[in-house]
């Protein structure tokens, strides 16, 4: 008999006996397979400890099977031997698993971290370097605080994350800073340096300590070495960048400084007249030191100053021959000759940077500094070959908060550290301070050389 399209055949049913026994077979094979997988677990696991304990028989009847098992699971696993794989929970960790970034072992000096906008930090804090470019990676200052008490007030900016991988948060610099009662900061470039920075508790130094792994005798970068302490000026390739002055150097030095000390007095009485003349009511000055050979330096920078009408009345040239002298006089310059200390200087223009002529010139200019500050005087040293837009000293009228003021040099290098200072144009203020720097500056005469 055809069946209607879209409909199935049934087949007829089976006898009642029948069925019974197929589902009584069925349930019988389940609780055995279960059972013996439940045993076989259990088997190895015991083999796997090396536990001596017997294992109970299992009842197939028992209708609690799965919670015994389980019961024993975690009973053999509690008593299994910790695995020190790399990356699992024994290996990184034994403490508890709510110990914060910062534990009790640093309590005393790092509670907290935070970062904020490199911009935003060196707009604030004017730190008296000059700054280079934000580049990649650079972009925030990391801040350490050494005590909860200098956390920020907002509890949502609060620096006591407890996970290492929690970010740092980054916070405006007024917030960062808020309870901060002292600020030390550190200037580091770390460009294509693999470069650690540890923070020791220990009794304060404004000194940074410099490791490197090199050997003993002055060797090339080795990561093969153990860390070892050297120069600031020590470099990857092995050689010191900066060396001490020979002793020939410091002789000669020497032969200088003895008449210079010895005829201060005579020299001073000589220099002050000339001083009041040119000051100004607030007892500035400015100074240039030259010798024939830049006379025509000199001349472009009087020639400038007629051409914008900017005042000169307040420039003293520190000459170091008797026809420069003239020359500057000639001018309306007023000009300062010391036959004791200046008379053997070179009256020719240096042929190149760092020659005998250059070096001349250079203690000169240590000279004259020197004296204007052992007056009193506030000053602006410049070198012939500037001029002017405008007249400088109002700049710094304007910006009292520094004792010195230095052009920046352009090498952002470790040889000019930290401050890259160049001595062709900068402006000190008179006080203690920076008379016993120009004085030890004097006496460091010996790497002029």
């Amino acid at each position: 008999m055809a069946h209607p399209r879209g409909r199935r055949s049934i087949a007829p049913p089976h006898s009642g006996n029948n069925d019974a026994n197929s589902n009584s077979s069925m349930l019988i094979m389940i609780v055995l397979s279960v059972a013996s997988f439940f045993a076989g677990t259990l088997f190895s696991l015991q083999a796997a400890i090396g536990n001596t304990q017997v294992v109970q028989p299992l009842s197939v009847a028992d209708c609690n099977i799965e919670a015994i098992v389980a019961a024993r699971v975690k009973e053999a696993l509690k008593n299994m031997p910790a695995v020190g794989l790399k990356g699992s929970a024994a290996a990184v960790s034994t403490s508890s698993s709510d110990e914060t970034r910062f534990p009790a072992t640093v309590k005393k000096y790092a509670t907290g971290m935070s970062r904020m906008t490199k911009l935003d930090f060196t707009n604030q804090f004017d730190m008296g370097v000059p700054l280079d470019q934000v580049k990649e990676g650079e972009e925030d200052v990391l801040l350490l605080y050494s005590s909860e008490r200098a956390h920020p007030t907002k509890q949502s900016s609060k620096v006591d994350v407890k996970a290492l991988q929690t970010p740092v948060p980054h916070l405006s610099v007024d917030d960062a800073i808020e309870n901060c009662d002292e600020l030390h900061i550190i200037l580091t470039d770390q460009t294509n340096r693999k470069q650690c920075v540890a923070l020791v508790p220990q009794f304060e130094s404004f000194h940074i300590q410099k490791w490197m792994r090199v050997d003993g005798h002055g060797g090339k970068l080795d990561h093969a070495e153990a860390l070892k302490y050297v120069s600031r000026g020590y470099q990857s390739n092995g050689r010191e960048k900066f060396r001490p002055p020979e002793p020939k150097h410091t002789k000669k030095f020497w032969d200088m400084l003895g008449p210079y000390i010895e005829s201060m007095d005579e020299v001073l009485g000589n220099l002050k007249p000339l001083l009041e003349k040119v000051a100004n009511h607030k007892n500035q000055v400015i100074i240039m030191v030259c010798n024939m050979g830049q006379s025509e330096l000199l001349m472009n920078f009087v020639c400038s100053l007629k051409a914008r009408g900017l005042d000169y009345s307040q420039v003293l040239v520190f000459a170091t021959d008797e026809e420069t002298k003239a020359l500057a006089e000639s001018m309306g310059l007023t000009a300062f000759f010391d036959e004791i200390n200046f008379g053997a200087m070179p009256s020719e223009a240096a042929k190149g940077y760092g020659d005998r002529k250059f070096v001349a010139m250079m203690l000169a200019k240590v000279f004259c500094v020197q004296m204007v500050s052992a007056l009193g005087y506030d000053f602006l040293f410049q070198d012939v070959d500037i001029v002017w837009y405008k007249h400088p000293l109002e700049y710094f009228d304007t910006n009292p908060g520094f004792d010195i003021y230095f052009q920046d040099d352009g090498a952002h290098s470790t040889r000019y550290a930290p401050y890259s200072a160049n001595s062709g144009f900068y402006y000190v203020r008179h006080n203690d301070r920076t008379q016993f720097f120009l004085t030890s500056v004097l006496m460091a005469g010996g790497l002029v050389f």
